[in-house]
């Protein structure tokens, strides 16, 4: 099962608008119970598929993708609203599989990890997010180990002072803490609490029953049996694009053809050690 999971930066509490601020896809392996996870940074420069009739919009960030399939936007009329369109995206670009969505907004977030009594986590190295002569303490993660609860967790996934491959090596960080709280023996007991509670705040297509198989998997899982992957960081370079919606923008450049070697082996649940030839 490919789970498509994406954290979305809306405000309110709903998903009518909001980008994809983090993007995931998590391989679930029923078989031999185990999950990979892969990471995708928001700011790649990719095909949309399937919009082109909406004001001559044939490419844009890949976060972007969600935001237009969502009812703020409704450029597209596919099953699945911005997490269909962004699955689309990730298939048409780079070979991603995708079965499912699952889509949480900050407020959300932030209830969830306090339901579960919030994480801890170890930094390897402080984060600063303060704004020049701000002493707000919210902002300053030091090095080292901490437990954060929901507000602190949304606002650290959501920093990139050093940009976004470091914010994807910390919204790593945070989900391996969060896993690791949500598969201990006092949270699966209720985790059908926990989900019945929040169901109806996250954008889903999960059904009942696929909800059920993965509560039965839950308690099959550990910190060994989870694994996040990476695309290596030197594959990407920084440029700037013209687009219709964000004018003159930073983006992420990539061979494509490199990255769906890698999703490639990531859709059969193993990954390459070393950077494939084109």
């Amino acid at each position: 099962m490919f789970i498509l999971v994406v954290g979305s930066d809306a405000r309110a509490n709903n998903y009518i608008n909001g980008l994809a601020d983090a993007i995931r896809i998590v391989r679930i392996d029923f078989v031999n119970p185990s999950m990979m996870i892969l990471p995708f940074p928001r700011d790649l420069y990719v095909e949309i598929p399937e919009i082109s009739d909406h004001h001559n919009i044939t490419h844009g960030k890949i976060n972007q993708a969600y935001l237009y399939g969502n009812d703020g936007f409704k450029y597209y009329d596919g099953p699945g609203q911005g997490l269909g369109l962004l699955g689309l995206t990730l298939e048409h670009n780079f070979g991603a599989q995708i079965d499912y969505g699952a889509a949480v907004n900050l407020q959300s977030f932030v209830k969830i990890v306090d339901a579960l009594g919030g994480i801890d986590i170890n930094l390897p190295t402080a984060i600063d997010g303060r704004v020049r002569n701000s002493v707000d303490p919210n902002f300053y993660f030091p090095a080292g180990e901490q437990h954060l609860n929901g507000y602190r967790t949304m606002i650290l996934a959501r920093l990139r002072p050093n940009g976004d491959i470091n914010r994807t090596e910390t919204q790593d960080l945070i989900l391996t803490a969060l896993f690791k709280k949500l598969f201990t023996p006092a949270t699966i007991v209720n985790l059908p609490t926990i989900i019945e509670a929040f169901i109806t705040s996250i954008q889903t297509d999960l059904t009942e029953t696929e909800i059920a198989q993965l509560l039965c998997l839950a308690p099959m899982l550990d910190s060994e049996k989870i694994q996040t992957v990476n695309f290596p960081e030197e594959l990407f370079k920084t440029k700037r694009v013209n687009d219709p919606i964000l004018g003159n923008t930073s983006v992420l450049d990539v061979d494509f053809a490199i990255l769906s070697k890698y999703v490639e082996e990531f859709n059969k649940g193993s990954w390459l050690d070393d950077i494939p030839q084109p």
